[in-house]
């Protein structure tokens, strides 16, 4: 893509397509052989302007791993990332943040625990105002007005710029930590596990904080967390990921009513319903291999109703978006509901 191309998809935020990456085994016991782990494996989807989209799975499942890869954390090793900005495109790789350094800045990184991602040596206003000091997007006096009127917008006194991390608790600290995403104006927002390591009374608050930044300053999200009735709560769209690839997709409502992916209905059976009661569905079988994944649809090994027509190549080929792009067994599910 042309550096700064125009793009008449103006709605579409982010692209991601066919991504992989791969992390090489250095130790232990199966490091001989350049043996790898496939942390994602050919992940699509897109997020749009304004959007919350969540991405839930449980450990392992390559969330974070493809949080990072947008986030430049890492670099992914096939497919490509497009980040869709002011009605320009730009490729998220490596060139092209080279190109625009200040690309990064539109989209930020929340951590999940806010006393690891914060120094504790540095005061409130160093950790917030450092990055767009760096960056040269405020001067020093611009940065300091900016960073207290981003504290009380989060629910904190602006005089807490003076004092350290260890003077607040973790809903506190987790505040800190959005308002210093929010410094530099972002435009996609990602929240990685951000209620994880809070206390539950605590997780509500924060969620709907979310939810009121949102609204306030114009920014989507990518919500990551394994727990499904915490993503549901705050996102428009779920995305399911299992194995490092993306299982099945759609709109909250539609995948809690119709979940048509046998994964899917997993991790469902595990959000208890109105009643206090649990479904149960079977996951029984097979852990994944990330060293050596299966051929066709990862959750194969577990799945009740896998076949063989399951571990062919293109048995997973996308998601719920488009009948024709199903895998087989949610083409099956479809036509048995």
């Amino acid at each position: 893509m042309a550096d700064g191309q125009k793009s008449s998809e103006c709605r579409e935020l982010l692209k991601v397509r066919d991504v992989t990456k791969r992390f090489r085994l250095e130790a232990g016991l199966f490091a001989s052989g350049k043996k790898q782990v496939f942390a994602l494996n050919g992940v699509s989807f897109s997020v749009a302007e304004g959007e919350t989209y969540g991405l839930v799975g449980e450990s392992g499942s390559g969330k974070s791993t493809l949080a990072k890869c947008i986030a430049d954390v890492y670099s992914c090793d096939e497919g490509e990332m497009i980040f869709f900005s002011r009605g320009a495109a730009f490729r998220l790789d490596a060139a092209e943040r080279k190109r625009h350094p200040l690309l990064n800045q539109k989209i930020k990184y929340v951590f999940q625990d806010p006393a690891a991602s914060l120094d504790p040596r540095m005061t409130v206003e160093e950790i917030l105002t450092i990055g767009v000091r760096y960056a040269k997007l405020y001067s020093r006096s611009q940065a300091r007005d900016k960073a207290a009127f981003l504290l009380e917008a989060v629910g904190m006194a602006a005089d807490s710029l003076k004092r350290r991390p260890a003077d607040f608790s973790g809903g506190q600290r987790q505040r800190i930590s959005l308002a210093r995403a929010l410094m530099s104006d972002p435009e996609l927002l990602i929240c990685d596990e951000v209620v994880s390591a809070l206390d539950v009374s605590i997780r509500g608050q924060i969620l709907n904080l979310l939810n009121r930044l949102k609204k306030e300053f114009g920014f989507a999200m990518l919500f990551i967390a394994h727990d499904l009735s915490v993503v549901s709560y705050i996102s428009d769209r779920i995305g399911v990921m299992y194995g490092g690839r993306l299982m099945e997709e759609g709109a909250v409502r539609e995948l809690f009513d119709r979940p048509l992916h046998p994964y899917t209905q997993l991790l469902l059976s595990c959000v208890p319903d109105a009643g206090g009661e649990f479904l149960r569905t079977s996951g029984s079988g097979e852990p994944f291999d990330a060293v050596n994944p299966p051929i066709g649809c990862p959750f194969a090994p577990r799945c009740p109703i896998a076949d063989s027509e399951c571990r062919k190549k293109d048995a997973l080929s996308a998601v719920r978006a488009t009948k024709e792009r199903l895998c087989l067994c949610l083409k099956r599910n479809q036509l048995s509901k």
